[in-house]
C-alpha cells in the first residue's frame, strides 16, 4: 500500500481514479514493493524515489493521462554530469531535478531513455567502481564505504556483491 502526496497529482487525474484507486497491475505492484524494499535500506532513498515516480507513472496511465514521452538529452547528460560530479553526495532526486529545473519523473524518464539505466543505478555503479580501485589499494572497506558515498559498510557490500558477486573484503584481499 503506497499513498501519494497530493502534489504528485493534479486534481483531473486523482477525480478520475476517485471511482477506481487500486491498481492491480503488474508493473505498479512490483514498483510498489521495490519503494518498500528500497526503504528497507539505508542509503537507498534514491531508489525508493525512483520506484515511487514509477508508481506515479502507473498511476497516471491507469488515470487516461500519460508522461510526456519528450526525449531531452541535453537534460540526461546534465544530471549525468551532476552525478559523475558529486556521486559521494547525497542527494534525492527531486534535489536534482529543482537543481536542474525539470519535474522529477521527467529527469528519470530522460536519463533511463537516454543512457538505458535508472539514474540511482547510474550512480550506484560510480560508487561501486570507485569502491573497487580503493579496495584494490588496499584501504580498509569501512574507510572506503564512507569514502565513495555508501551510507555505511553493509550498504557497499550490499550493492558491490550485486555488481562483482563477491564481497568488498575478497577484492582487498586479492
Amino acid at each position: 500500500m503506497l499513498y501519494l502526496r497530493g502534489d504528485w497529482l493534479d486534481a483531473g487525474v486523482a477525480a478520475r481514479i476517485a471511482d477506481r484507486p487500486t491498481l492491480t497491475n503488474a508493473p505498479a505492484q512490483t514498483a510498489a514493493r521495490r519503494v518498500h524494499a528500497a526503504l528497507a535500506h539505508p542509503g537507498d532513498e534514491m531508489a525508493a524515489e525512483h520506484w515511487l515516480l514509477a508508481v506515479r507513472d502507473t498511476v497516471l496511465a491507469h488515470a487516461g493521462s500519460s508522461a510526456s514521452a519528450r526525449r531531452d538529452t541535453p537534460l540526461a547528460r546534465r544530471l549525468r554530469a551532476m552525478l559523475d560530479d558529486r556521486y559521494t553526495e547525497s542527494f534525492t532526486i527531486a534535489e536534482a531535478a529543482a537543481e536542474l529545473g525539470a519535474h522529477p519523473s521527467h529527469l528519470v524518464r530522460v536519463f533511463s531513455a537516454t543512457y538505458g539505466i535508472a539514474p540511482h543505478r547510474y550512480l550506484v555503479g560510480r560508487r561501486v567502481d570507485a569502491a573497487r580501485r580503493l579496495l584494490g589499494e588496499g584501504c580498509r572497506p569501512a574507510d572506503v564505504a564512507a569514502r565513495t558515498g555508501f551510507h555505511d559498510q553493509a550498504h557497499l557490500a550490499r550493492h558491490f556483491r550485486r555488481v562483482w558477486g563477491v564481497t568488498p573484503g575478497a577484492i582487498r584481499a586479492a
